[in-house]
């Protein structure tokens, strides 16, 4: 007998797996929620955008406002964004941002800064959602009235946003040239 209940018992156990996958399988039908999207079915519904994303939207729909400016002045505007993530690295985001502020007569220089505040202050409502400086309008006042955590927090943020304005500025508004046809470039090599 004792055998018997000891192989019943055995079997029992053999078949608790399977009816803890069957359950598994059961709440897999549930959606799951992640911090990026809601998975459902193995089926995937984007229902929240990451930070990269929403600095990357908001970096395009800053960098297609200049696409009306004159050719020279998109081009210059790429300079300044190419140049502001190393004058950070150099001066710090406070001074650097107060160079860009203090160049406002050449307009390039005014959008950069003006882009550069309404990411790290919010003032649209469609900045940085976690900045320091989001319930301020003036950018450098913030960074003068903020601890040094704030500062060092936003900071970093301001080069990781100013690698999409880059990336942007580049695709969007640097002058396309045609390739030069072989008889272009045999004259201009002669």
């Amino acid at each position: 007998m004792t055998r018997r209940r000891h192989a019943r018992k055995n079997t029992n156990k053999r078949n608790a797996p399977t009816q803890n996958t069957q359950a598994q399988s059961q709440n897999s039908a549930r959606p799951v929620e992640t911090d990026q999207s809601t998975v459902t079915n193995n089926t995937r519904q984007v229902t929240k955008k990451s930070q990269a994303q929403e600095r990357a939207v908001h970096a395009l729909e800053k960098i297609t406002t200049l696409a009306a400016l004159p050719v020279s002045d998109r081009g210059k505007y790429v300079s300044y964004v190419k140049a502001l993530p190393a004058n950070i690295f150099m001066s710090g985001l406070g001074q650097a941002m107060a160079m860009e502020k203090a160049s406002h007569k050449y307009e390039g220089h005014a959008h950069l800064f003006s882009h550069v505040q309404s990411w790290l202050c919010n003032g649209g409502g469609n900045g940085w959602k976690s900045s320091p400086y989001r319930t301020n309008t003036d950018l450098l006042r913030a960074i003068c009235g903020g601890s040094q955590d704030d500062y060092i927090r936003a900071q970093a943020e301001a080069l990781e946003y100013l690698n999409w304005l880059k990336k942007f500025a580049v695709a969007y508004l640097t002058e396309t040239t045609e390739p030069k046809s072989s008889d272009e470039h045999a004259a201009a090599t002669t």
